[in-house]
């Protein structure tokens, strides 16, 4: 099966903050002032995500609610919250995309009330709860939606493009008639919609009847959770630089870095800041009038070998511009290096930044590397993994734990209902003492991976709580135009990415929730670190120290479990001129 855990904070898209990073704030119990300051920059950030959302502005709406999340996880509504504002954001971006406009205008009104009821039909029986996704439920969703369609602009001027105030005010009222309907079978739903469809045209022209149809169809699936939701069958989307870690603003027509995202690739390999001006990209030259995000996706089309080619302006009169190459497809394993302490141990240290299918073996090929070098101990940084396939978290995991339970799975389909995975690697597994750095943007596989390995006693853990993402997604085709009676489920229905998409496009819907070794839900409650520190600098010495501490634990004790119970670290402070072998390009930390 094609099985995904995407995201923590993606959130169904793109990551909230857009590479924006949260002030230090410092923890709780290290200063007394440190929990009224967090309650004072929690309150400001309430403050500018409601001002936003009364605004309509959601994507700014967004970005902040999730950086308040991040900060106070105790309040009751936040991902509430999140979900409402996430739905909305999903709804206003479908309404201004061209392709997704070609879309609906391209789907005959049958087909896609034939893709109503698939989708009807097909969630109850995949979804993680049966009874959360009973087909009145996904219609409340729907109509909800089609609900809130009636009040976006660009959804009035697309496919009501003659209806008035009075007229748009009788149609939510017909649609309050409809709410009230009960609906216990999904083709009651279709006839329901195809008379709202008839009333509605005897009103004002509908120019694009589908375009309410799937209004329907996508908040019966994004009503269900933050995760899942509907994904039309259109072309991939045009590219951007945040895999890479740039973040790009065309504010008054020039593009411009807003920002390095912390950790990336671009911070560790690249020169680049932000604030800095893009002159060019791969050849296309953007110094001249006015650029658009889609000039900027236009010319990140045409890469150079496997590299995109940025010209950029700097700040240092002797150096004007720069020249940056940044790959396509940046390594989800990065940053190695190798620290030694003043009296010779000898540390490795990893970036493991997202995973996907060739990560196990990324991994493999740094590991042997670092083991060449001499390392006695390894830190493991997954701060800001989004997560991503939980196949490859499954072999990491076996690559660092001998034995014993990963994760557990919860869920309706056989192939995860009271699923048990566990690790039988033995001496294939590192033994080195390790220490793995996670914080708030530690979500999905990446903080199933860091359960796994903090309650098998495999890891000390050093950052801040992970996100607390612990459901799994399946990608379920849809086929509009057939009948979904005939189809089957099967979980060989799974779509290969690499094909072209189901004419009806796919669900990516919720199938599990992941269970931590230890018997907790990752959902919502995350993986607690044994140290906690909010600054990342300080957060990255300690693992250096606190990997040290184990090494000197396990020589002066061979045999003998990790310790757990953080103790004071016993790491002397490197001295300026310390060793450091840089890989990775020269990376540095």
């Amino acid at each position: 099966m094609a099985w995904i855990l995407a995201g923590g904070l993606v959130w169904g898209m793109p990551g909230p903050a857009l590479g924006q990073t949260l002030p230090a704030v410092p923890a709780a119990s290290d200063q007394p002032s440190a929990t009224a300051s967090i309650r004072s920059h929690a309150a400001q950030l309430r403050q500018a995500a409601d001002n936003a959302e009364r605004a309509g502005s959601w994507e700014t709406a967004f970005s902040l609610y999730c950086q308040l999340y991040l900060l106070d996880r105790q309040g009751a509504d936040l991902r509430d919250k999140l979900h409402q504002v996430w739905r909305r954001l999903q709804q206003y971006r479908r309404q201004r995309d061209p392709e997704y406009q070609r879309f609906v205008q391209s789907l005959a009104v049958p087909d896609a009330l034939q893709l109503l009821t698939e989708v009807l039909t097909k969630v109850p029986l995949w979804y993680v709860d049966r009874t959360r996704a009973q087909p009145q439920l996904l219609w409340e969703h729907g109509l909800v939606e089609l609900e809130r369609a009636l009040d976006d602009s660009a959804f009035q001027l697309q496919v009501l493009p003659q209806a008035s105030s009075s007229v748009l005010e009788q149609l939510k009222a017909d649609l309050r008639l409809v709410q009230r309907q009960t609906i216990s079978q999904p083709r009651q739903a279709r006839q329901q919609l195809r008379r709202l469809l008839s009333q509605w045209q005897e009103r004002t022209p509908v120019a694009y009847p589908s375009a309410v149809v799937l209004e329907v169809i996508s908040g019966a699936c994004n009503g269900l959770d933050e995760y899942s939701l509907y994904v039309p069958p259109l072309p991939p989307a045009p590219e951007d630089l945040l895999p890479q870690g740039v973040c790009v603003q065309c504010g008054d027509g020039k593009p411009v870095i807003a920002g390095i995202i912390r950790g990336s690739w671009a911070e560790l390999h690249t020169p680049l800041q932000a604030g800095q001006l893009i002159l060019q990209i791969n050849g296309y030259d953007l110094s001249d009038g006015p650029v658009t995000r889609e000039d900027v996706r236009e010319a990140l089309r045409h890469p150079h070998q496997g590299w995109h080619e940025l010209v950029v302006a700097t700040h240092d009169p002797a150096m004007p511009e720069v020249v940056v190459s940044l790959p396509v497809q940046p390594p989800s394993v990065y940053g190695r290096m190798v620290k030694e302490t003043r009296d010779g141990l000898r540390i490795g240290y990893l970036r493991l930044r997202l995973l996907r299918e060739s990560t196990p073996r990324e991994f493999d090929e740094a590991l042997l590397l670092l083991q060449h070098d001499g390392i006695q101990a390894l830190v493991l940084d997954l701060r800001g993994n989004l997560g991503g396939s939980f196949t490859a978290a499954l072999e990491v995991a076996r690559r660092l734990l001998p034995r014993g339970v990963i994760v557990s799975t919860h869920g309706q389909i056989p192939e995860v209902n009271n699923a048990v995975f566990t690790s039988e690697s033995g001496d294939a597994a590192l033994s080195l003492p390790l220490v793995v750095l996670i914080d708030g943007e530690t979500a999905s596989a990446a903080e199933m991976l860091a359960a796994a390995l903090k309650d098998q006693h495999r890891a000390m853990l050093v950052g801040l709580p992970t996100f607390g993402k612990g459901t799994l997604q399946y990608t379920l085709p849809l086929a509009a135009g057939t009948d979904p009676q005939n189809q089957g489920v099967d979980a060989s229905t799974a779509v290969n990415s690499s094909t072209k998409p189901p004419p009806g496009g796919t669900i990516r819907l919720t199938i599990a929730r992941l269970i931590s070794p230890a018997g907790y839900p990752l959902h919502a409650s995350g993986v607690r670190p044994h140290i906690t520190e909010t600054e990342p600098l300080v957060q990255l010495d300690l693992a250096f120290r606190r990997a040290a501490d184990l090494i000197r634990t396990s020589s002066s004790s061979p045999g003998t479990m990790m310790p757990m119970t953080p103790s004071p670290s016993t790491m002397e402070p490197a001295p300026s001129d310390h060793s450091l072998e840089q890989g990775d390009n020269g990376a540095t930390l």
